[in-house]
C-alpha cells in the first residue's frame, strides 16, 4: 500500500512538472491569441534566457552575487512589430500571481527589473512614444534597440535643440565579450550606450538603461570628457619611447583594468537613473559619483583613477617588488603628461553642478520629456 501511495505522489509531481513545462512552451501562441490586438503581430518567437545559478558565484563573494539563483518571473514571449517603420518590440509575460519586479539575473549584475518603470515616470499615455504598451495585466510590450532610437530621433526632431535627448543606443552584441574599452570609446565619442536588439536580454535594458534619456546635455558632456581623458592619456603614453624593461606591459595591464572599471561605473551610473527616479531620487548620488566622477575635473579624475588602479596591480605581499617600481615610474610619466602634453582648455574644469543641482535637473528632465511628448501627441491628433 505504501508503495502504491508513493507511486501516486511521484506521478502527481510528474504531472505538475509536465504541465508547467507545457504551459511555458506554449506561451507564445496563447499570449498572442489572448492579446486580441491587431497591432500585436508576431515576427518571431523567442526563448527566454535563464541567469547563472547561485552555484556559479565566486566563493567568498556571496553578498555581491546574492541575486544569483532568484527565480525568473518575467518571460520574453515574442518579437513583435514596433510602432515605427522597421522597428521591433519585445512582448513579455509575467507568471500568474507573481509581481512584475524581478531580481532574476540575466547576466553579471543585470537583473530583469521592472519594464513598467518608464510608465511610472512618463505615464501610460507618454511612454508609448518609446514603444512601451501595457497590453494586459500579464503582458507588456517594450522597445528593442531600434524602437528606442526611433523614439529619441522623433523627439529630437520635434523639440527645440536645448530640450533634445543627448544619448542614443547601439546593439549590445557589438561588444564582443563585453569589450569594456569599446564601451568607453562609444560613450566618449558619440554618447552611445548598449541596448539589446533582438532577445529577451532587452528586459534589463528597458527596465534600467532606457532611463539614460533623462540625463541632461551638460551631465552627458562631462561624463564623456572624463572618459575621453583616459583615452588621451593612453594615446600620449603609447607615443613615448622612454620605456624601461617591462614598464610598457605594466602600463597596458593598468589601462586594461582602467577601462574595465570605467565601463562598470558608466553602466551602473546610467542604468540606475531609472530606478532612483521611480523610487528614491536620493539614490542619484550614486549616479553622480559613478557617471560624473563626483564632479571631478578631467585632470582630477585621470590622476585619481591611474593612482588607484595602478596601486591595485601591486601585490600586497611584495610592496617593494618590481611592480611597485613600475608603478612609481608610471606615476612620474603621468606628471610629465600633465606638464608637457597639449591638454584641452577645460581639462581643469570640474562639473558645474553639485549633487543637489544634478538631482533637480534630472528630475526636471522627466517633467520636460513627458510634457513635450504630450504636446507632440496633441499636435498630431486628428
Amino acid at each position: 500500500m505504501a508503495g502504491i501511495q508513493s507511486q501516486m505522489v511521484r506521478n502527481s509531481y510528474l504531472g505538475i512538472l509536465i504541465g508547467a513545462v507545457a504551459s511555458v512552451l506554449f506561451v507564445p501562441t496563447a499570449a498572442l491569441a489572448d492579446t486580441a490586438d491587431s497591432r500585436i503581430r508576431c515576427l518571431s518567437e523567442v526563448f527566454w534566457q535563464t541567469g547563472p545559478s547561485h552555484r556559479e558565484a565566486p566563493k567568498g563573494r556571496k553578498l555581491r552575487y546574492q541575486l544569483f539563483g532568484m527565480p525568473q518571473t518575467i518571460f520574453p514571449v515574442a518579437i513583435i512589430e514596433g510602432t515605427y517603420p522597421n522597428s521591433r518590440r519585445l512582448l513579455m509575460q509575467r507568471l500568474a500571481r507573481e509581481p512584475w519586479p524581478s531580481s532574476h539575473l540575466l547576466g553579471r549584475q543585470a537583473p530583469q527589473g521592472d519594464p513598467r518603470w518608464m510608465g511610472y515616470l512618463l505615464g501610460l499615455d507618454a511612454w508609448g512614444f518609446f514603444g512601451y504598451e501595457m497590453v494586459s495585466k500579464q503582458f507588456i510590450a517594450g522597445p528593442l534597440m531600434d524602437e528606442m532610437n526611433f523614439g529619441i530621433e522623433r523627439f529630437n526632431r520635434l523639440t527645440p535643440a536645448e530640450l533634445n535627448i543627448p544619448v542614443h543606443f547601439y546593439d549590445a552584441k557589438e561588444l564582443v565579450d563585453g569589450d569594456p574599452r569599446g564601451y568607453c570609446e562609444r560613450w566618449s565619442l558619440r554618447a552611445r550606450l548598449p541596448f539589446d536588439r533582438n532577445s529577451g536580454l532587452a528586459i534589463h535594458d528597458m527596465s534600467y538603461h532606457s532611463g539614460a534619456i533623462f540625463l541632461y546635455e551638460e551631465a552627458v558632456k562631462h561624463s564623456r570628457r572624463i572618459t575621453q581623458a583616459l583615452f588621451d592619456f593612453e594615446s600620449w603614453m603609447n607615443s613615448s619611447e622612454n620605456w624601461k624593461d617591462g614598464d610598457f606591459e605594466f602600463f597596458q595591464e593598468v589601462m586594461s583594468k582602467v577601462y574595465a572599471r570605467q565601463a562598470d561605473l558608466l553602466d551602473a551610473g546610467n542604468g540606475n537613473v531609472m530606478g532612483y527616479l521611480a523610487f528614491d531620487p536620493k539614490g542619484l548620488k550614486y549616479s553622480y559619483r559613478e557617471l560624473l566622477g563626483g564632479g571631478a575635473s578631467p585632470h582630477q579624475y585621470l590622476h585619481g583613477t591611474i593612482e588607484l588602479v595602478s596601486l591595485l596591480q601591486v601585490p600586497i605581499y611584495a610592496p617593494l617588488g618590481k611592480k611597485a617600481f613600475q608603478r612609481r615610474r608610471l606615476l612620474k610619466q603621468m606628471e610629465h603628461y600633465f606638464a608637457d602634453a597639449e591638454l584641452p582648455d577645460d581639462f581643469d574644469t570640474p562639473f558645474a553642478d553639485d549633487l543637489n543641482a544634478f538631482r533637480t535637473k534630472v528630475a526636471q528632465r522627466v517633467v520636460t520629456v513627458k510634457s513635450e511628448i504630450l504636446r507632440i501627441q496633441r499636435s498630431e491628433a486628428p
